[in-house]
C-alpha cells in the first residue's frame, strides 16, 4: 500500500521533469539510481532481509523506477515510431511489457520447471539463492545506461514528423550517440 501511494506522489514528479529534462537523461539517471541501489541490496547483508535499511533501499529502487520507467512502455513507443506506426508501436511496446512481465513460458533450469519471467521468477529467486539473485537486475540495470546513450533518441519537444525526419536523413542510423539532432533537447 504504501509503495502505491509513493508511486502516485512521484508520478507527479515524473510530470515535471519528463518535459523539463527530456527521455534519454531521465532515463539514463534514472536506470543508474536503479542500478545503485541493486548494489547496496547485493551488498549490504542487513538489507537482503526486511530491516528497515533494505525496506528503504527497495522504496527509492521504486521512486527511481517510477519516475523514469514506469511510463516508457507506453509512451515512448508512440513517440519514436512515424506517424503510419504509431498505434502499431504503441500496442507492441505495451504488449512486450505485459508478456515479459507476467507470461509464464517454461524453461528447464536446475533439473525444474519454473516459469521463467519477472512476475513468477523473483520470490523463488530472492528465497534460494537470496542476495546473489539481486545480481542479476544489476547486471540488466547497468547494461541499459550505455543502451540508452547508443541508441534511444531524444523526444521531448519533438512532434512525430521530426523524428521521422531524423531517420529519414539518416537512414543507416542506428546509433544515436554522436547525432546531436537526435540526442540534444530542444
Amino acid at each position: 500500500a504504501c509503495n502505491s501511494v509513493s508511486y502516485v506522489l512521484f508520478s507527479f514528479l515524473r510530470l515535471v521533469l519528463i518535459e523539463l529534462v527530456g527521455r534519454r537523461k531521465l532515463m539514463m539517471w534514472g536506470t543508474t539510481g536503479q542500478y545503485i541501489r541493486y548494489i547496496f541490496i547485493t551488498r549490504l547483508p542487513a538489507c537482503a532481509d526486511s530491516s528497515t535499511v533494505g525496506v528503504t533501499i527497495f522504496f527509492l529502487y521504486y521512486v527511481f523506477f517510477n519516475v523514469r520507467w514506469q511510463g516508457v512502455p507506453w509512451l515512448y513507443p508512440t513517440e519514436i515510431n512515424s506517424l503510419s506506426m504509431c498505434t502499431k508501436g504503441a500496442a507492441l511496446g505495451a504488449a512486450s511489457n505485459w508478456y515479459l512481465s507476467l507470461s509464464p513460458p517454461q524453461f528447464h533450469f536446475l533439473s525444474q520447471d519454473i516459469q521463467c519471467d519477472v512476475v513468477q521468477i523473483t520470490p523463488p529467486g530472492i528465497a534460494n539463492p537470496g542476495w546473489r539473485f539481486c545480481l542479476i537486475w544489476v547486471v540488466f540495470n547497468a547494461a541499459f545506461v550505455p543502451l540508452v546513450w547508443l541508441i534511444y533518441p531524444e523526444t521531448v519537444n519533438r512532434r512525430i514528423e521530426d523524428i521521422d525526419r531524423l531517420y529519414q536523413e539518416d537512414k543507416s542510423m542506428i546509433f544515436v550517440y554522436d547525432n546531436l539532432g537526435a540526442t540534444r533537447v530542444q
